[in-house]
């Protein structure tokens, strides 16, 4: 059984779409578990709906209160998954038939080879798609110009796993339940990938599995990271801006350095080297933040970044 967590918000628009595009999943041993966070439009509505339709398939809880993030109502949402994998859902996608079965053959070949007592994540790519469905392009990795791996040093200072096409065994998703402090972190997706990186194994596959919506109202989008517009803007948001991303993304490795020490301990010393020292750069002069970045070859991804990173650091 698969447990497929989905955190809603305001979400009417595209809902129905993307409940219909699990229910027509071609692995059919799944179950959705739904946390509203307070939506004030039709989401709650929906959701019912559905619920008394495949009330075997679906469960849906409307929070008294609201959580004040999508991190956060997934985090809850971790605590109600009892199943052996997870999967993490986004309200306004389409999910492609054969999704789960992909991504299930993907963590079972990883268990097979490694074991099933480690933290595993296996993610895909997307396909980007306009509010109408419309393809913008085949592939989210070529979009955004990220990475088609996954790396903990490069993990550490810029996210190439997109949440809503994770799969994660239950080994991570239990260490994801010591979580307290989800402000913290930058992102579950972020997070989740960094922990199955450290301490397990973390896949990305080249398939894409779902037709990521882009609208107005998405919480997290994306951008053609190769168009002078997206150029432009991370220019135009300044220096700033860029130094709180590197300065949330060295205190969430702190976090979670502090979070698994007892587990660290048994991990090979570079590596624990390696998340610390990057974790403490956040006063550090720019020369020694250069010594760690070179040291470990933490980089973002891309010309344009990599010199962001250089001069703005």
């Amino acid at each position: 059984m698969i447990d497929i967590l989905m955190a809603t918000y305001n979400g009417e628009a595209f809902l129905e779409e993307q409940l219909n595009s699990i229910i027509n999943q071609s692995y059919p041993k799944w179950r959705l578990l739904v946390r509203d966070d307070c939506s004030t439009d039709g989401t709650a509505a929906i959701l019912q709906k559905y619920e008394t339709m495949y009330p075997e398939k679906i469960s849906a809880i409307i929070n008294k209160e609201g959580t004040g993030s999508a991190k956060a109502n997934f985090f809850k949402l971790l605590h109600d998954a009892k199943s052996k994998y997870i999967m993490f859902c986004d309200q306004d996608d389409i999910w492609k038939r054969n999704k789960i079965e992909i991504t299930l053959r993907k963590m079972r070949q990883l268990e097979k080879k490694n074991g099933g007592d480690i933290p595993i994540l296996v993610a895909t790519d997307l396909e980007v798609v306009d509010a109408k469905g419309n393809q913008l392009d085949k592939s989210f990795l070529h979009y955004m110009n990220l990475p088609g791996n996954i790396s903990l040093q490069h993990l550490l200072i810029q996210n190439n796993i997109t949440g809503c096409t994770v799969m994660i065994n239950y080994k991570l998703c239990d260490m994801l339940k010591k979580v307290t402090s989800v402000e913290k972190i930058v992102m579950h997706d972020h997070f989740a990938g960094l922990v199955a990186a450290s301490f397990g194994k973390a896949a990305l596959l080249r398939e894409t599995t779902i037709q990521y919506r882009q609208h107005e109202k998405n919480s997290v989008g994306a951008m053609n990271a190769n168009s002078f517009a997206y150029m432009y803007q991370r220019f135009r948001k300044g220096k700033s801006h860029f130094q709180k991303d590197m300065k949330d993304s060295m205190e969430q490795a702190e976090y979670l350095f502090m979070l698994y020490k007892d587990i660290f301990e048994e991990e090979p010393v570079r590596r624990k080297q390696m998340i610390w020292q990057y974790s403490q750069l956040v006063d550090k002069s720019r020369i020694q933040k250069y010594r760690v970045y070179f040291k470990y070859h933490i980089f973002k991804h891309g010309l344009i970044r990599r010199v962001m990173q250089l001069i703005w650091c």
